[in-house]
């Protein structure tokens, strides 16, 4: 028999769009670990309003993964995510950034500027977490799309200077010329901030972008960015072709000898009949196969049904890399689960 929370969460999904107080209240009645479980198998477009219902949001938004939460506010607007993007871990920040920022190994101006508009209307502590936490080679090599810095030298003619100097400057001796036209208004308020709270790092920063060859610092930045994402599943192509491979029959015998699930006290584990665990709605999306579908919904824990599906995941985002398909594109994604489905 199905336990009350497994009923509830197959309730909320509709119930949300019905009756908002009696979800809340439902909703709030399970434990972190299945709320997560719930926003995850919820449709993109109750997902937010799933999060926002939770008592706990914050907590519940950094427990997503991030490439989850990605799809969640890109499927929703960003800017109507707002409040949802200033609530996530700067890992979650970042990860959203490495995928929507670049054009495979080049960075994507209008992208960064999106995502400095709405970093520009996040709380200051947000702003400051971005700009101390990330490499400096990233937001050197992203200023320099918006910004030309010009510096009063101190032996030159001061009023000559001043008098071919751009208007926007926050020390009297770095100045700012902005490329977009409407880029003053989010990055100044960004600048601002981190020269208020951590000159040094302000300084580092506009030195960075007047003097850093832009090809190099942003080979610096990408080499980072690779890093980072290889930890989500995207492995550089050639490791990823290894997805294509082919398998012989002795190797698929001996991974069916390792199927077999125990617990830390080597006892096989045996799933429950209907144990009812929830599944991705970016995995069912791509047309899950029924019998993968009752597969996962038997698992005897809900930490092994997310395990295999990361896995699926991970599988998917290899064929991406492979394929040379963008990373941020919904329906390319969806296309590389279809084909790890085996559809």
């Amino acid at each position: 028999m199905r336990s009350p929370n497994t009923i509830a969460m197959k309730r909320l999904d509709e119930l949300v769009k019905q009756d908002e107080s009696a979800a809340e209240k439902l909703f709030n009645q399970l434990p972190l670990s299945q709320k997560v479980q719930q926003v995850l198998a919820a449709p993109w477009d109750v997902r937010i309003r799933l999060i926002l219902l939770a008592h706990n949001a914050r907590q519940l938004v950094q427990a997503l993964p991030p490439d989850e939460l990605y799809w969640t506010v890109k499927q929703y607007g960003l800017e109507d995510a707002l409040s949802i993007i200033t609530m996530t871990s700067h890992e979650q920040f970042q990860y959203m950034i490495d995928l929507d920022c670049w054009q495979r190994d080049i960075l994507d101006p209008a992208a960064l500027a999106r995502w400095y508009r709405l970093l520009s209307k996040c709380n200051e502590n947000k702003v400051l977490e971005w700009f101390v936490r990330t490499d400096e080679s990233l937001i050197v090599s992203t200023l320099q799309q918006f910004i030309h810095v010009e510096k009063i030298e101190e032996q030159s003619d001061i009023s000559e200077e001043y008098a071919r100097m751009p208007l926007a400057t926050l020390d009297g001796v770095y100045y700012f010329h902005f490329l977009r036209d409407d880029a003053h208004t989010y990055l100044m308020p960004l600048l601002q901030a981190v020269y208020h709270h951590n000159p040094q790092l302000f300084y580092s920063l506009v030195e960075g972008v007047l003097h850093d060859f832009s090809a190099e610092v942003m080979e610096e930045a990408l080499r980072w960015r690779i890093s980072r994402i290889a930890e989500h599943g995207f492995p550089d192509p050639e490791e990823a072709a290894s997805i294509y491979q082919f398998v012989s029959d002795k190797e698929v015998a001996l991974l069916r000898k390792g199927c077999t699930v125990r617990d830390a006290d080597g006892e096989q584990l045996i799933a429950p009949q209907g144990t009812g665990l929830s599944i991705r709605h970016s995995i069912a999306t791509a047309g899950i196969p029924p019998v993968l579908a009752d597969a996962l919904e038997m698992l005897p824990t809900p930490e092994l049904c997310e395990q295999i599906q990361r896995l699926l995941v991970n599988v998917a985002n290899k064929v991406i890399c492979v394929d040379g398909r963008p990373a941020n594109s919904l329906t390319d994604t969806l296309h590389a689960m279809k084909r790890t489905l085996g559809l």
